[in-house]
């Protein structure tokens, strides 16, 4: 009797563009100037914008379902 080791492993199969229509999450920490596309924020630092708390509110929400920059 020898020994032995049986590793299973999931096979990714992903599309070869699949960027190209659904993208990747990044998780990262940039600002807004910098980011292009379709992007969906999770955390939103509103700190030193001048708006009342509706409008704060307002891009909160709408970064938040996302945005084309």
């Amino acid at each position: 009797q020898k020994p032995f080791i049986i590793i299973e492993r999931p096979d990714y199969s992903l599309a070869g563009n699949i960027k190209h229509y659904t993208g990747y999450t990044s998780n990262f920490t940039a600002s807004l100037g910098s980011c292009s596309g379709f992007t969906l924020v999770e955390y939103v630092h509103l700190n030193g914008i001048h708006a009342t708390s509706q409008e704060l509110g307002e891009i909160e929400s709408l970064l938040k379902e996302g945005v084309m920059l």
